[in-house]
């Protein structure tokens, strides 16, 4: 009987302790499920430090590192750092990657520790984690969050190509990043000139979004650069009244070379002078740009007064503006002036513009026949320098050339000069009858009178002055005479006899 009773007393005692361990295993499991939850939903109104706590606690209070939500709660404990930017933010989520490399969480912590370098504008590291990423881990809302910040990673490291695929997989779609996506792949395609694919973007963007400020100016920019200028003539004059201070001289710039672009330079003018007194700094171009404006609106003062200020380099531009300049002075008439601005454009290597080169040379040389100063020089230069050019400035630059001769009666080069031209007008033939003429009668009085003879037959070529062709055959019977040749000198003599004009000659 004792012995019975002990045995119930036994048992008793150990079903007490066992539903005291149980109610024990089951109040823990209990408090650790309901640190987990308020852990849980802490975190999503964002509250992350109580967040944290809850989670340490929770995982405290399972005591085993391999519980399903011991793993849960490390995990989202570390994402609370992350959104804390706690200094260990990092160094718990990696912990968790080694040390749960098979679950399912590990794929959806590279996405966060991409988010993580991202926003510390850790832009390399970034694209480290968001490499580890597998895109079907993640949701659609996750997804579009992943394409723009790993493509704006690449972006700011210069990638850009790869940065314009990640754009692109959401450009179009609808979300708040699809905004921004599309203006850095328009962005991308407009570096990269690709400027209809950029256009397309942009205006999709014009009205919408908080880009709406600043992609006019890309769409106004992408007009010009397409040469639409009519286009950009409708588009850009709007943005001009309500540009920033900053953008207006642009803007003005643009409309300037649009009015520019279609031959309109009047209309042109008070944009681009607009921009040259406005911008925070003025190129050469701009200034020729202005100057041409004003040349071509025959405003030659003001043109003068820009294309000085180009002038100062060896390039093609201070070709052109000297070459310009030259013809403003002309249209002045400011021949000195005009003179000296063809001779520097000439001076020019022909590697910048070998036309330009050479009509300016011919202007030179043309312009110091008639002011007289070193005819010669120049009209000699233009001759050597371009055996090649139009035969008629050849012509007529030799013909220039034979006048100076002339005036400082130097037959000999006259005459050579006249017989290089190609073509000789009627006035150029009776001016090599008598440059001929007068050149044979020198070689007389030196008694070269075979020379003589010769220059005599070239003047009677051309017969427009019939006196002067009696008087060559009278100098040849005279040369012949001498010459002791009297059978032709009798022959030169009887045709002088029966020139209409020998009677009124002294030595008839």
């Amino acid at each position: 009987m004792l012995r019975t009773l002990i045995i119930i007393l036994t048992l008793l005692i150990a079903t007490t302790i066992a539903q005291l361990s149980f109610s024990q295993k089951t109040a823990i499991y209990s408090n650790h499920i309901v640190d987990y939850k308020l852990g849980l939903e802490l975190f999503e109104k964002q509250k992350y430090g109580a967040a944290q706590k809850s989670f340490f606690k929770s995982i405290e209070s399972v005591g085993n590192p391999n519980s399903e939500v011991s793993i849960n709660a490390e995990y989202y404990a570390a994402l609370c750092a992350l959104e804390l930017f706690n200094k260990d933010a990092e160094f718990l989520l990696t912990g968790f990657i080694e040390a749960h490399p098979e679950n399912p969480k590990v794929r959806i912590a590279y996405f966060q520790l991409g988010k993580y370098k991202f926003r510390k504008k850790s832009f390399k590291k970034a694209i480290e984690w968001f490499q580890k990423v597998d895109v079907y881990d993640l949701s659609n809302i996750e997804l579009s969050e992943y394409y723009f910040k790993f493509g704006y990673s690449y972006f700011v490291r210069k990638d850009y190509e790869r940065s314009r695929q990640m754009f692109y997989e959401i450009k179009d779609t609808d979300t708040k990043y699809s905004f921004p996506a599309t203006y850095y792949y328009a962005h991308i395609s407009y570096l990269n000139k690709n400027y209809e694919t950029a256009l397309q973007s942009f205006l999709k963007l014009s009205k919408r979004g908080s880009f709406a400020h600043i992609v006019p100016y890309y769409i106004a920019q992408i007009y010009h650069l397409q040469e639409k200028y009519e286009k950009l003539l409708e588009y850009a004059p709007p943005l001009l009244d309500s540009a920033n201070t900053k953008r207006a001289p642009e803007i003005a710039r643009l409309i300037g070379e649009a009015y520019y672009g279609t031959s309109r330079f009047a209309e042109a003018i008070p944009f681009l002078k607009r921009y040259m007194e406005q911008a925070y700094k003025v190129e050469r171009d701009d200034i020729y740009q202005l100057a041409y404006a004003y040349y071509k609106s025959a405003d030659y003062d003001n043109a003068i007064h820009y294309f000085k200020q180009v002038v100062g380099k060896r390039d093609a531009l201070a070709q052109n503006a000297w070459y310009h300049l030259g013809d403003c002075y002309l249209k002045n008439d400011s021949k000195k002036f005009a003179r000296l601005a063809f001779r520097s454009a000439s001076k020019f290597d022909s590697e910048y513009s070998g036309e330009i080169q050479e009509d300016a040379a011919y202007n030179y040389a043309k312009l110091s026949y008639q002011l007289m100063l070193h005819p010669i020089y120049a009209l000699k230069g233009y001759i050597e320098g371009y055996p090649n050019a139009h035969a008629r400035r050849i012509d007529e630059a030799y013909e220039y050339l034979v006048k100076v001769y002339l005036t400082t009666r130097n037959y000999k080069k006259a005459l050579k000069s006249l017989e290089k031209i190609r073509t000789k007008s009627e006035r150029l033939k009776s001016a090599y009858q008598r440059i001929a003429y007068y050149r044979g009668v020198e070689l007389f009085n030196d008694r070269k009178l075979l020379l003589a003879i010769k220059n005599f037959d070239k003047s009677l070529i051309y017969i427009s002055d019939r006196t002067i062709g009696a008087y060559c055959h009278y100098w040849k019977g005279e040369a012949f005479y001498r010459l002791r040749k009297f059978d032709s000198a009798i022959e030169s003599y009887q045709k002088f006899i029966y020139s209409p004009t020998a009677i009124n000659t002294p030595v008839f």
